[in-house]
């Protein structure tokens, strides 16, 4: 399934209609498919948010494919080159006064998913994971 979005926060919610939809029809648990939108929602919400230097409308575009024991994710956006895999990672041990704004979106994604791989190709970031699930 593809899912293609623009560069506007509004399309979160049918962001979360589609996953949620995707996840109904494979008969994915519900606890597992809203992990999956949590670490989608993030990546989309730090593409929009620091990814375009200009204002004009961007595509993004979100795959979900089931596979044997997960459900395989890839975003591809053409934001500026940014691998969110060479992030450190997120402070969660301080108290939340104490920690830096952000990151958290990357910590989700690490520990949520598995074979996460990023490149860069064309012009455009390619962002995959699987998010191990269980079908109910």
């Amino acid at each position: 399934m593809d899912i293609r979005l623009t560069n506007d926060l509004s399309d979160l919610d049918r962001l979360a209609e589609e996953v949620g939809a995707f996840c109904a029809t494979e008969g994915i648990e519900q606890s597992e498919a809203l992990q999956l939108n949590l670490v989608l929602e993030e990546i989309f919400t730090n593409i929009v948010s620091y990814g375009y230097e200009d204002a004009r409308a961007h595509e993004i575009v979100v795959t979900l494919e089931s596979t044997d024991g997960g459900i395989r994710a890839q975003v591809i956006d053409d934001a500026k080159a940014f691998n969110p895999l060479e992030v450190d990672a997120a402070d969660t041990s301080s108290s939340v006064e104490d920690r830096q704004i952000g990151g958290l979106g990357l910590h989700f994604l690490r520990k949520m998913t598995r074979d996460q791989s990023y490149w860069r190709k064309g012009g455009r970031n390619h962002l995959t994971f699987v998010k191990p699930v269980e079908t109910g």
